[in-house]
């Protein structure tokens, strides 16, 4: 028999979960969001479990809205990391779950990947190409990196492209911008880019050598000038954690060095990188608008 009682964990600031009929027409899943009525509002809530019984009198408990998800939002790891920290940090688990999620899937929207912006350079723009920029600079070296094929508007920003200088070339007629669907990037089998191979002096093998012969949690302090070659000691200290398929999170003192790090970044290792700051949000929503 179907359990037609689901257990859901909801944004507000009681350490509990609530009980919800399972319409026969709707089959959410343990670990996936649903729509749920809590007093006049509708909140999006995730499913804990699934029973047959609830301490409450069945006739009396309200039916689920919508279901959101037909999988897990979460993987297990991830979800049993953020159950630890409603548990570490004693703060409700609905509470915690929805913090844990992107802001749209918090009010519902459907849980895939976002469309991303490419630009592409037109048919005026290539004849353009042949008669030059003058001492537009900033315009040629759009249009350069567009003579060899599309190009997503994140390496714009990487490369320190302005969204204005963008909008002049697409009023010019010069280049358009298209919507692709994001697909999910497969890990690849090489992780680096066939480096070139840097000799290490006796401090960088040092620091290298004592990170990461760590076995538990640690925290160290590399000191250097400017130029003393820190970044090529972080690389060589993420490289062994890549192979392992885990992941790095690398924080950058100043969004202006954001773009000169991932390109050090990209040219060393193949592998997916993500970046996130305050500017990157307003450049990305200036475009779209």
């Amino acid at each position: 028999m179907r359990p037609n009682v689901a257990r859901v964990a909801l944004p507000v600031p009681l350490d509990k979960q609530f009980d919800y009929l399972v319409p026969a027409h709707l089959f959410p899943v343990v670990g996936g969001r649903v729509s749920v009525p809590f007093g006049p509002k509708t909140l999006v809530g995730i499913v804990m479990q699934f029973s047959h019984e609830s301490e409450f009198p069945i006739d009396k408990l309200k039916p689920i809205k919508a279901a959101l998800d037909t999988a897990p939002v979460w993987s297990k790891p991830l979800f049993d990391l953020i159950s630890w920290c409603s548990l570490y940090y004693q703060h409700p688990l609905g509470d915690t779950l929805s913090n844990a999620l992107p802001a749209a899937l918090r009010k519902g929207k459907p849980a895939e990947f976002a469309a991303t912006v490419e630009w592409q350079i037109t048919e005026a723009g290539k004849t353009q190409l042949m008669s030059g920029f003058g001492r537009a600079v900033k315009q040629a070296k759009v249009m350069h990196m567009l003579e060899s094929g599309p190009c997503s508007h994140q390496l714009f920003i990487d490369s320190d492209v302005s969204t204005s200088v963008l909008k002049t070339l697409t009023e010019k007629g010069w280049i358009t911008s298209i919507e692709r669907q994001t697909q999910q990037t497969q890990w690849p089998e090489a992780i680096c880019n066939d480096p070139v191979d840097l000799r290490l002096n006796a401090e960088q093998a040092v620091a290298i050598a004592s990170v990461n012969s760590q076995t538990e949690f640690g925290c160290y302090l590399l000191e250097g000038v400017t130029g003393s070659g820190k970044t090529e000691v972080y690389l060589q200290m993420i490289k062994p954690i890549l192979e392992r398929g885990q992941q790095a999170l690398v924080l950058v003192p100043e969004i202006g060095l954001t773009p000169q790090t991932i390109n050090r970044f990209r040219k060393r290792f193949n592998v997916p990188i993500e970046v996130i700051h305050s500017v990157l949000m307003t450049l990305s929503g200036s475009t779209r608008g």
